[in-house]
């Protein structure tokens, strides 16, 4: 039987680190909102890490590399399944420890978001992860990949994951639902899949179907505008600069709230004739977290078929109270 080390200390999640840490934000990459994170993992579980293994796993990191790295196996207790985990007790949650300073050897930074989280023993929080390709254990590689427990947004991170992951099935369905904060995930989702950050020569886009797409725009504009719009979160304005180039639409001079309230009119009075265009084809270009106003042409988070759109590395604008 392979033995068990337990340890007792708690260790700061990569997001807390980046919390307390402020200007330590502007050196990494935005996380995908809470539902693209959703719908991407295998598998998302709340928990606890209750041991680590003595020995660690020699494994390639991506198929297909030359070498391998050695992974440090965290022993993780289900409470809660929330996908894809359905009669697991426990999970093997394999990961790369950060390079430590040591006599005569400089501290080695990581890469630009390739924080990785130092799992130890006492750990709790929400974990999305994917099975390793090759051995038998799953990975939560970047830094948003875990939510730690003590995180102050922790049970409504929890809440959105699984409503994420109810919307996923049938966002189409949900678009329809009574629950405005069910409407604008499943926008967001859409959004999201209809208009990826994407370029090249082979880029073309067609319209979707009418009414599915009045269903978007109307559920942009029922959604809360006044939250904050969040590190690793959706918000209305960025879904609506992601729609591309609008007719009618000149993003105003002056406060936050002025655009926002100009965006809600040109929805309110475009839901009707406007048709969201999906685009097909062309090269997959980076993630990104919510922009801000101003921060492509015209104000617009996307300008296009055939652009691609730098993944933005500052936080966005926030309302006043």
């Amino acid at each position: 039987m392979r033995r068990v080390l337990f340890a007792g200390a708690l260790a700061v999640s990569g997001l807390a680190f980046l919390a307390a840490v402020v200007p330590a934000r502007a050196l990494v990459i935005a996380p995908p909102p809470g539902p693209v994170r959703a719908a991407k993992a295998e598998v998302i579980v709340v928990g606890r890490i209750i041991a680590i293994e003595e020995k660690d796993v020699s494994a390639p990191q991506f198929p297909k590399a030359q070498q391998n790295v050695n992974y440090r196996i965290a022993v993780v207790t289900v409470s809660e399944a929330i996908k894809g985990a359905k009669d697991m007790k426990t999970i093997r949650l394999g990961f790369i420890p950060p390079p430590q300073a040591g006599k005569g050897k400089p501290f080695i930074r990581p890469g630009i978001g390739r924080f990785n989280v130092n799992f130890t023993v006492g750990q709790d929080g929400m974990f999305f992860l994917t099975k390793h390709h090759q051995e038998k254990f799953y990975t939560a590689p970047m830094y948003f990949d875990f939510v730690n427990g003590e995180n102050p947004n922790f049970k409504t991170e929890v809440r959105q994951a699984k409503l994420a992951v109810k919307i996923g099935n049938n966002p189409q369905a949900a678009l329809k639902s009574k629950d405005n904060e069910e409407r604008f995930f499943a926008a967001a989702m859409l959004i999201d899949k209809y208009r990826p950050f994407i370029g090249g020569p082979k880029t073309k886009s067609e319209a979707i179907d009418a009414a599915e797409s009045k269903l978007i725009l109307t559920a942009l504009l029922d959604a809360d505008w006044k939250q904050g719009p969040g590190f690793g979160q959706f918000h209305p304005f960025q879904l609506f600069n992601r729609l591309g180039p609008k007719e009618g639409w000149n993003q105003p001079q002056g406060k936050i709230e002025d655009i926002y309230d100009a965006a809600k009119e040109w929805l309110r009075k475009n839901a009707d004739s406007y048709l969201i265009q999906r685009i097909i084809g062309g090269t997959t270009g980076p993630n990104t977290g919510p922009t801000t106003p101003g921060s492509g042409a015209s104000g617009s988070g996307t300008t296009g078929p055939g652009t691609i759109v730098p993944a933005p590395i500052r936080l966005p604008l926030q309302p006043k109270n």
